[in-house]
Parts: structure tokens; C-alpha cells; sequence
């Protein structure tokens, strides 16, 4: 029976736990991507609090708008946005459960394009937020409550730059 070094490598690279971290730092660094899409479009959150009082506005937005089109998935937006709540008061970091919070907010929109009977491809929180301006009966109502809610978190970091 003859041996083939190379495939035996390449499972051998596919199982190994090398390949798992390679793996997970990947992973990784695709949710931090999401991370960094979201303080472009929606303002640098400057701390803890202030990404989840963005998030919060940002379930807002989902329930007035939404919440009778998909109010099941609005519902698992809240229950990220607790999870986030939970991170800030046991002084943990937001990272894992703002992530979650971004990856679910993505879902939701997705969602109601399938409820509208639309299917779209999404990269990620811009698109998502692109997407719901795009909607014709709604577009300029989220694209004023975005721009409110950007503006809000730059009032918070203003306000607490100053010495």
C-alpha cells in the first residue's frame, strides 16, 4: 500500500489542535471585524456603558419599527442586550457578549427581509443598518434614528473627555 505524505499532512493538520486554534483565532477576529463595523457606522462608544446604551437604543429602534414583523427575534435582541447589561455590572468585558449582541441584531434583520419575503446577503452590522434604510416606508425614519442614536454617543464621549 503506498503512502501519500501530503495527504496524510493535510489530515493530520486538520485534526490537530493547532488547526483548532488557527481555527478559533479566526473566528475571533471575524467578530472583532463586526466590533469595528459597528463603532465606524455608529460612533466610537467610548466605554462599557456607553456601547450598552447604544445597543439599547439600537433595540429600540427594532421594537417600535419591527416588533409586530419578527417579535420573536426582537425578543432574543433584548435578551443579548441583557446579557450585555449582565457583562457591565459584573465589570467584565463586553467583548463576547456584544458580539453576541452585533451577530443577533445581523440575524434579526435578516429575519425580517425573509418575512418581507426578500432575501439578502449581509457582511455584517453596516449592512444590516444599510439595509433597514433601504426599507421605501421606513428608510428615513431609521436613518434618522441612527443618526440620533450616533449622535447620542458622541455627546456621551464629548461630555466625558472634558476634564
Amino acid at each position: 500500500m503506498p503512502i501519500f505524505p501530503r495527504k496524510n499532512f493535510l489530515l493530520g493538520l486538520c485534526l490537530s489542535p493547532i488547526a483548532a486554534i488557527v481555527l478559533l483565532a479566526a473566528l475571533l477576529s471575524g467578530c472583532s471585524l463586526i466590533d469595528s463595523q459597528a463603532d465606524k457606522r455608529l460612533g466610537e462608544a467610548c466605554t462599557p456603558e456607553v456601547r450598552l446604551m447604544r445597543a439599547a437604543m439600537f433595540t429600540d429602534l427594532m421594537k417600535v419599527h419591527f416588533g409586530d414583523e419578527v417579535p420573536r427575534h426582537v425578543a432574543q435582541l433584548h435578551d443579548k442586550l441583557e446579557l450585555m447589561a449582565e457583562a457591565v455590572n459584573a465589570g467584565a468585558g463586553l467583548d463576547a457578549a456584544g458580539d453576541a449582541y452585533k451577530l443577533t441584531f445581523v440575524k434579526t434583520v435578516l429575519q425580517l427581509a425573509l418575512h418581507r419575503g426578500k432575501e439578502i446577503t449581509l457582511g455584517g452590522l453596516d449592512d444590516a443598518v444599510d439595509w433597514l434604510r433601504s426599507i421605501p416606508e421606513r428608510g428615513v425614519v431609521i436613518a434618522a434614528d441612527v443618526n440620533g442614536i450616533e449622535a447620542r454617543v458622541q455627546i456621551l464621549c464629548a461630555g466625558l473627555a472634558k476634564p
